[in-house]
């Protein structure tokens, strides 16, 4: 068996030239090690029909490393520790290297027959789970490709193919939202700003109570920089927000003010391949 069993994810995008991964993705890989693990526990239950439960060390014994970040867009590389697996469960490691190569097939067939809607997927909660934060900060015109696959053909997920997928096993998916927008409103005694955005409209969301008043209220149609997990539905509407990770008022550019900020949004908007 391969004793260094690795498995490489291809960034493709321009924050991801020169072999450069963002840190805020790193929990994609996190995500990615975690979609394996619940179609890894979903094959060793097949393999082994008595069994109700996974045996105890399962989880741990399939631990990753990331051992380098390669070039080609931005490709790392997370590799199994065969060591990690034989501590916590002796005598099983041959047969976790089989169960990963079968785990990672199915992420490879998920994700290639999303858009097919003859196709029929069954997920449990844990495989939702993963599902939801894999790929969550991908913006638009970017994909993550799936490297070693069997076949010539491309395996990749993007912002469209992740929507797809996932609304096809449940009614909403989480998406992670930056942009400027304007704001326009607030209430102080529920302790929310509302917020005018391009893609999603009027946005409201919760901002801690001394922030409110001490920065916000008197700024009326002041832009406003904000980080977003957001819970939308199939058509991109939104259900829920689930965090707010950053809200900050833009103090405006000498010279340029809010037309340049308006600028910047516009080209944010622009999609993939809009120059030639």
């Amino acid at each position: 068996m391969d004793e260094s069993k690795i498995f490489e994810l291809r960034y493709v995008g321009g924050r991801y030239n020169g072999g450069r991964l963002p840190v805020d993705m790193l929990s994609d890989l996190s995500a990615f090690r975690d979609l394996l693990v619940a179609f890894a526990k979903e094959d060793w239950k097949s393999r082994n029909q008595g069994r109700e439960r996974v045996p105890k060390g399962f989880d741990k014994s399939l631990t990753f490393s990331l051992t380098s970040i390669a070039e080609g867009s931005a490709i790392p590389t997370l590799q199994w520790d065969r060591d990690a697996a034989q501590s916590s469960l002796p005598g099983f490691s041959d047969e976790l290297d089989d169960v990963l190569d079968t785990a990672y097939s199915s992420i490879l067939r998920l994700v290639d027959g999303a858009s097919q809607a003859s196709n029929e997927i069954s997920l449990s909660s844990s495989h939702v789970r993963a599902l939801n934060k894999f790929g969550a900060k991908l913006r638009p015109g970017e994909r993550i490709e799936f490297l070693h696959t069997p076949t010539s053909n491309v395996i990749y997920l993007d912002t469209v193919k992740r929507r797809t997928l996932i609304t096809r096993v449940r009614e909403t998916y989480q998406l992670r939202y930056e942009s400027v927008g304007t704001f326009i409103g607030l209430n102080i005694h529920e302790s929310h700003i509302v917020v005018k955005t391009t893609e999603h409209g009027n946005i409201k969301f919760f901002i801690d109570s001394d922030r409110l008043i001490e920065e916000f209220d008197g700024n009326i149609l002041a832009d406003v920089q904000f980080d977003l997990n957001l819970e939308l539905d199939h058509n991109d509407n939104i259900i829920n927000i689930l965090d707010v990770y950053s809200a900050e008022l833009v103090e405006p550019v000498a010279g340029y003010g809010h037309d340049l900020l308006a600028e910047l949004t516009d080209l944010a908007q622009l999609k993939a391949g809009w120059l030639d």
